[in-house]
């Protein structure tokens, strides 16, 4: 008998629908499941998938990423749940807004795919 390993789950949360759609084929490409979002709204409501890591930009069009953060670490189901911000932003400002908000890590939205594949692997 062979045992069906479970694939690790990503919310994949960004309104930039190309870049997006970019990174959902890589992490599937690596064997994730990828769930999407296009902001903070729907992707509270993909929660409900259970994911293993949020990947979430910073700016939405509805809520930014910090309230979506806020929002989720409400439920004690997600008070854990691994979180990586994606950003253009530089600001060192934005680093230490983002530990205190429970952020895990960041990245910046023109790096490389492998690291944002070793920050995935670091997490999920």
């Amino acid at each position: 008998m062979f045992l069906k390993l479970k694939k690790k789950k990503i919310l994949l949360v960004d309104d930039e629908k190309d870049f997006l759609m970019t990174i959902k084929f890589y992490l599937e490409s690596k064997g994730y499941d990828v769930i999407t979002a296009y902001n903070g709204k729907d992707a509270i409501e993909n929660l409900k998938e259970s994911p293993d890591l949020i990947l979430m930009d910073l700016k939405l069009p509805d809520m930014d990423g910090y309230e979506v953060c806020r929002r989720i670490r409400l439920s004690s189901h997600y008070k854990k749940t691994p979180m990586v911000m994606l950003t253009c932003s530089t600001d060192t400002k934005f680093i230490l807004e983002s530990q205190d908000e429970g952020i895990s890590d960041y990245l910046m939205k023109t790096v490389e795919f492998e690291q944002i594949l070793r920050t995935v692997k670091k997490y999920a």
